[in-house]
């Protein structure tokens, strides 16, 4: 995102050929070094995203691109954009590959994929943070929640619709490993019908 690093989640303003400028040498130069997607993550600002998905489509047309959105409640954007809208929005785009939210506290995830799963046929992606909140006065994240029960959350989510399951924010490699063991049990499980 154009400003998150200072706290400003889509509650910004530029038009499309700023926001273009802004990203196109970062996506340029990650193309250059031959990734293989480009996911644009933690889009808070819907025409951010349409600027800077048509400036891949129109410049990196052969990178297929994975997006995914930030959403405080699972229901609209940070810039207050409703996440239905934003998904219809970007079905159409064939070179986008997946779609999803991440970097919203667990607890939004299945809100977020009733807002998604209808409006879309493609992967969906979801990767929460760790739930907790920040602090702008202490300037220190909080935890105000008990332990993520990973291994009942993963199975809901991909039972939702979800296919791309992880982590953002604040898990740690210990969430990590929980997160992809509840994967590993449902790939053996599904293999096994």
């Amino acid at each position: 995102m154009l400003v998150e690093w200072r706290g400003i989640h889509g509650d910004y303003q530029l038009s499309q050929s700023e926001y273009k400028d802004f990203h196109r040498e970062r996506v340029s130069r990650l193309v250059k070094d031959s990734v293989d997607v480009l996911l644009l993550e933690t889009m808070p600002n819907f025409e951010e995203a349409k600027a800077v998905v048509n400036l891949i489509s129109t410049e990196f047309s052969k990178i297929p691109i994975f997006l995914s959105f930030s959403t405080e409640l699972g229901e609209h954007l940070w810039d207050g954009t409703s996440l239905k809208e934003v998904i219809s929005y970007f079905n159409q785009n064939e070179q986008i590959r997946a779609i999803g939210v991440n970097c919203t506290a667990p607890e939004n995830i299945i809100k977020a994929l009733h807002n998604i799963v209808p409006y879309t046929k493609k992967k969906i992606i979801v990767y929460p943070n760790a739930g907790d909140t920040y602090d702008p006065i202490s300037k220190r994240w909080v935890t105000d929640h008990g332990p993520i029960n990973w291994s009942e959350l993963v199975p809901t989510w991909y039972e939702a619709g979800a296919c791309l399951i992880g982590g953002c924010c604040r898990t740690s490699p210990d969430d990590i490993y929980e997160i992809n063991k509840a994967v590993q049990q449902l790939k053996n499980r599904t293999a096994n019908i």
